[in-house]
């Protein structure tokens, strides 16, 4: 122990208690106050690694932002030859409540020579309307012409090709009067050509219902093979209207 003392040092021993001028104590024969042995520093903690990178931010998005856009998976992609769900929706729902509730407009509409522009149009309203952008499919190659049969009005539907009906067809009649009130009530049967699990396409027919419902499509059995329009509308109008074989080329 050391203190002052008169501003001189005195040493104070730590065994015997007695106070010398010196660090050395003559009673107990040994230095005062040795120099403690200098302390080790503790050793530095090992070195950490990295945090991981974070992600730049988007200027003014939220956390929660943020967190639902970590979340978020893609859209998966859709077979182009199985069911899309626009172009479900335009052949099995659009067109058959079109035919139930405007159907004097939409047979006139649909005959006029430009109607495949009127028909895209309502091809992307109606994918607008029910589906997601990344869900709607484009409109291109879709098409509908109009033709007179004996007492029957014929319209031929052809769908884009992403999607699994390749053709639809309307056959309204038979009547002799096309006056916009007897049109109305027109009696109306709709087909489908459609894909399947083999090679072979399926002719599908709607089957009217108040529910609106777009499985009510009975299924006629297997159809012509898509490469030719023409031979699905021979195919309808020979098995259900007595046309002649060859009659449309």
């Amino acid at each position: 122990m050391v203190r002052l003392l008169s501003l001189a040092l005195i040493h104070t021993c730590e065994t015997c208690g007695q106070e010398w001028p010196e660090n050395y104590c003559p009673e107990c024969a040994h230095t005062i106050g040795k120099t403690a042995k200098l302390a080790v520093p503790p050793p530095l903690p090992p070195k950490l690694p990295n945090p991981p990178a974070v992600p730049p931010q988007r200027v003014g998005e939220s956390p929660i932002a943020r967190l639902f856009g970590f979340l978020k998976k893609p859209a998966p992609a859709l077979e182009p030859a199985g069911p899309h769900p626009h172009h479900r929706n335009f052949a099995r729902m659009f067109i058959p409540t079109a035919l139930t509730r405007t159907r004097s407009g939409f047979l006139s509409a649909k005959s006029e020579p430009h109607a495949s522009r009127s028909l895209q149009k309502a091809w992307r309203e109606c994918g607008a309307r029910v589906l997601p952008p990344e869900l709607l499919a484009p409109s291109a190659g879709l098409s509908v012409s109009g033709f007179r049969h004996e007492k029957f009005l014929c319209l031929l539907f052809i769908f884009p090709v992403a999607g699994e009906s390749h053709f639809g067809f309307i056959v309204a009649g038979p009547s002799d009067d096309w006056s916009p009130e007897v049109r109305a009530k027109v009696p109306v049967r709709y087909f489908i050509l459609e894909r399947s699990a083999s090679s072979v396409p399926v002719i599908f027919e709607w089957r009217p219902s108040t529910t609106e419902d777009d499985e009510l499509f009975d299924s006629l059995g297997p159809g012509p093979s898509p490469q030719n329009p023409p031979d699905f509308v021979q195919a309808i109008l020979s098995r259900f209207y007595g046309l002649k074989p060859n009659a449309i080329q």
